[in-house]
Parts: C-alpha cells; structure tokens; sequence
C-alpha cells in the first residue's frame, strides 16, 4: 500500500493511475494534516510526500512522521532542485528525493528497489 500526499490534482491522477497499473493499492491525502492522520491509523509500505503542500509542508510531514517513529520508506516529490532542497529533506527524514517534473519511468524504478 502506498499513501500519495499530493495536493495537486494531475499529478495525484497520474501517479494514481501509473500506480494502479503496476498492481500498487493507492490512498491520497490532499493535505499534510490529513496524510499524517492517515500514516497514523493505517500501515503503509512507503510514501510519496509533496513538499509544496498548503498546510504543513513536506518537510514537516516527513519531521512529523519520524518523531512519531513511523519507520516507512519516504519519497519526497519537489520542484526545488537545488543541494540545499535535497538536504533539507533527506535531514528531515526522508529516504529519496524526487524533482518534478519527473518521468513515471524514473518513479517506479525508485519505488520498486
């Protein structure tokens, strides 16, 4: 099971759906609120975090996630792409960073070592 946290509407379709086609049990959260809600009722095998979310923001999330010991993998969906970005998310906690726009190809090769 995965848990997409993702406030924007195309790209949550579209990882839903590529997602859906390689055999994966999707849930989305549009808000960091309601994602962190999720990750504590529910057990998932990984998270897709945006880091641009309208509440708290992904790095929160993912510090959030951590300080809660929720030990599942995190891919973290960003358009900053600069060393300082990648930094700060991987200290926050997250195992991967991904920068949009990305290839789906690029994803599930991510997602499925």
């Amino acid at each position: 099971r995965i848990l997409v946290i993702e406030d924007d509407e195309l790209t949550t379709q579209a990882l839903t759906a590529v997602l859906t086609a390689h055999h994966y049990a999707v849930e989305v959260a549009e808000t960091g609120a309601s994602g962190l809600e999720l990750l504590e009722s529910f057990e998932y095998d990984l998270l897709i975090l945006d880091v641009g979310l309208p509440d708290l923001d992904g790095i929160q999330v993912c510090q959030q996630a951590r300080a809660a010991s929720i030990a599942i993998p995190i891919l973290l969906l960003t358009a900053h792409d600069s060393h300082h970005d990648r930094a700060l998310g991987l200290d926050a906690g997250a195992d991967d960073y991904l920068v949009k726009p990305f290839s789906m190809e690029e994803l599930l090769l991510r997602i499925e070592v």
